[in-house]
């Protein structure tokens, strides 16, 4: 028999599911970088094949009144201010590599060198397309030619593979803010990691329907 208790919980359900499914678009400042070094990137078959010269580094962000040190995840784009939506750093290639990367280095930067080295190391992960080789500026379909960064970026890579835990996961809250007309720039929250949206509507009803099973208990016995 459907009770009231039940309608409570399907209607709790859909509210909350109705929620998550429109993403809430808020301002993104671009206020330029620091540390940065222009990059020699060459992508035979990967990035269609582009070449190109460009500046990388640390991104200073400021998004819902709070500033941020960010990383480019989006070679495509221009850098600069827009409206974004926020996106769980797991719709990244290799999004966890990503993660542990971004998190191990970003706040240890002092140099240029390598301030550029772990911006163009997150776009090996994100860009290099030869699965025969290691993770590496200096062969593939994604390099570089910038001798002075290639060092700093294989090195974060090397650690990265000795360091990086099996059942990695971040200390921080990783997003990435998608813009449509600027790059999508990933920034890190500090304290625990809120669950997705989906997970957590999971959580929520999960919640009522132990509790709903509770009373029945109760009253029967």
């Amino acid at each position: 028999m459907l009770t009231k208790r039940t309608f409570t919980i399907a209607a709790v359900f859909a509210a909350t599911f109705s929620t998550i499914q429109i993403a809430q678009a808020d301002m993104m400042y671009y206020h330029g970088q620091i540390h940065t070094k222009y990059v020699d990137v060459r992508a035979k078959n990967s990035l269609a094949g582009r070449n190109f010269c460009t500046s990388a580094g640390q991104m200073k962000i400021e998004y819902q009144d709070v500033d941020y040190l960010g990383q480019c995840v989006d070679v495509f784009q221009y850098s600069g201010s827009s409206e974004v939506t926020e996106a769980p750093y797991t719709i990244l290639r290799n999004g966890d590599e990503i993660a542990y990367l971004f998190e191990m280095n970003f706040r240890n930067i002092t140099t240029r060198e390598q301030a550029a080295g772990l911006q163009v190391a997150i776009w090996e992960l994100l860009y290099e397309n030869d699965d025969t080789l290691d993770f590496n500026l200096d062969s593939g379909n994604f390099r570089i030619t910038t001798d002075c960064v290639i060092d700093d970026a294989n090195g974060m890579l090397d650690h990265m593979r000795a360091h990086m835990p099996d059942n990695y996961s971040p200390l921080m809250q990783l997003l990435v803010l998608q813009s449509p007309c600027k790059q999508d720039i990933l920034i890190g929250r500090p304290g625990p990691v809120v669950p997705e949206p989906a997970s957590a509507v999971l959580l929520a009803v999960g919640g009522l329907l132990v509790l709903k099973r509770r009373r029945t208990i109760a009253r029967d016995a």
